[in-house]
């Protein structure tokens, strides 16, 4: 589930993503504890998937380095949670 761009940023401000993952952006959840976020803390920007609970770069899971690409492997019926990180490997 996406958020509303008139959502993202109050959601980011109550999660307190600048304290505990400077650098994310969450947009959306999967429904499953996990937030959908870009980011750009490494000076190129991705897009992956962190947990709400523990949230923090560290727990960070890359998932694609475009929007498409996201969109692509979400919509593929793939299970991504076996398939993170694979395509920044194939870049």
């Amino acid at each position: 589930m996406f958020w509303g761009s008139d959502e993202i940023p109050s959601y980011n401000l109550e999660y307190e993503t600048n304290t505990y993952a400077p650098g994310l952006i969450l947009f959306g959840s999967n429904g499953g504890g996990e937030a959908f976020a870009f980011d750009s803390s490494q000076g190129t920007l991705t897009i992956g998937i962190v947990p709400f609970v523990g949230l923090s770069l560290v727990e960070y899971r890359p998932m694609a380095q475009s929007f498409v690409e996201f969109l692509e492997l979400l919509s593929s019926g793939v299970d991504y949670e076996n398939v993170i990180g694979a395509a920044l490997l194939r870049h």
